[in-house]
């Protein structure tokens, strides 16, 4: 409660001092502050993080660092958000004791703020009595003052002075004692809030400070690499008629450059859906120094063996719409989760085009459909734990048009270097 130990404090130091004062007493020095009459914090072993919020002013985070893998003297991280300093100070230094030794458990807290309320009330009375008692006290010093000695009379102005600043303090607490209960009535605080606190990572939901868990996410500009392959009817080894189109794999690059991915969470986002749009750049390289020739149908190509290509390859540039079902183990910490996924993609080719490059003939740049599938469409999987996360995308339908090319199915595998 705001500013509230420092007056009830005050208030105990004086009531006490008022019925044991001397005839020339020195002024009160309050003691470190009184347990305020707020509710209590329930102990807790957290997991990791846990966050307490206690009614409407105040919320208590404990972070164990021994999870984080920070091991010290001080294994916990407590810190309490209040508007009274002193108020924090003595919840944290609560917490800390209560949960000393103390193994996972999930507790209930029961907040009565009609309980709250009295105290309030019965504070601002003792405080009013405690006023009337250093009144009293001021004026009996006062009274001594006129029939003392000189020196006494300089002492028990001094100790006058100090109970003055001292019921002025009391004043400007009650005050602010007043305000709260009058900010309590505003807010028309339920009889009784019920607040449940559960140490387990998965039982309970963090706030939008720590971790919120959406529902939906969306995430922009992920980016995947890989290789870029072809089966023929389920084989890597190809027919001798198709020799040919044998591939350089190391320089038969896969790029994916998804423009936006949104995942939709279902059973707490242990399943989820996730879909998107994204660029596919696929590039094909050849061993065999091949030319596709341009405009033939059914696609011609050539063999030159006098030719040493340095680079030598077909790519492709399609837009495509993935859709998968996605399973996560622990979807609030992505870190550790282990994943898996399957699901379909359709697509579109918007561009193709050859590139060699060879001392004899130069750089050059052949840009043609060379009779390839313009529609597309596949299957695709995902698997990974934590931020490394493995893709691949394979397609039932030929890599050229029937009868028009050669039967290659294209596959391609990789890593995500931004996943979601």
């Amino acid at each position: 409660m705001k500013n509230l130990a420092f007056p009830l404090f005050l208030l105990f130091s004086l009531s006490v001092w008022a019925q044991v004062a001397p005839t020339a007493p020195t002024p009160p020095v309050p003691p470190v502050a009184g347990t305020p009459p707020v509710p209590p914090v329930a102990p807790a072993a957290p997991n990791d993080t846990t966050i307490i919020n206690v009614g409407k002013t105040i919320k208590v985070q404990i972070v164990d660092k021994n999870k984080k893998g920070k091991k010290g003297d001080d294994d916990l991280e407590i810190s309490v958000d209040s508007e009274n300093e002193k108020l924090s100070e003595e919840i944290e230094n609560a917490v800390r004791e209560a949960l000393k030794g103390l193994e996972n458990i999930d507790v209930d807290i029961d907040i009565d703020h009609n309980q709250i309320a009295d105290q309030l009330r019965n504070a601002q009375q003792q405080m009013e009595t405690a006023k009337q008692q250093l009144q009293e006290q001021i004026n009996r010093l006062k009274e001594e003052n006129n029939a003392g000695n000189e020196e006494a009379q300089r002492a028990n102005e001094e100790a006058q002075r100090e109970l003055e600043e001292a019921q002025r303090e009391m004043e400007n607490a009650q005050r602010e004692l007043e305000r709260e209960m009058r900010t309590m009535e505003r807010h028309n605080i339920e009889d009784k809030v019920r607040v449940e606190v559960h140490t387990d990572a998965h039982a309970h939901a963090p706030n939008a400070e720590v971790k919120k868990m959406n529902r939906v996410k969306t995430r922009y500009l992920l980016f995947d690499m890989g290789v870029s392959t072809y089966l023929h009817e389920g084989s890597f080894n190809l027919p001798s008629e198709l020799e040919a189109f044998e591939q350089r794999y190391g320089r038969s690059l896969d790029y994916n450059l998804h423009v936006f991915k949104q995942r939709v969470g279902f059973a707490k986002n242990h399943v989820n859906l996730l879909y998107g749009l994204g660029f596919n750049f696929s590039n094909y390289s050849f061993e065999n120094p091949i030319t596709l020739l341009k405009n033939t149908n059914p696609l011609e190509i050539t063999l030159n063996e006098n030719i040493d290509y340095r680079k030598n390859k077909l790519v492709t540039t399609s837009v495509n719409v993935p859709v998968m079902i996605n399973f996560e183990t622990n979807p609030r910490k992505a870190k550790k989760s282990f994943r898996i996924g399957a699901g379909v993609y359709g697509g579109l080719l918007i561009g193709s085009h050859t590139r060699q490059k060879s001392n004899e003939e130069g750089n050059d740049k052949v840009r043609d459909d060379f009779n390839l599938n313009k529609v597309r469409y596949g299957f695709l999987g995902q698997v990974g734990i934590g931020p490394i996360n493995f893709y691949a995308n394979y397609s039932p339908q030929s890599l050229f048009k029937e009868d028009r090319g050669p039967n290659l199915q294209p596959l391609n595998i990789g890593v995500s270097i931004i996943p979601f």
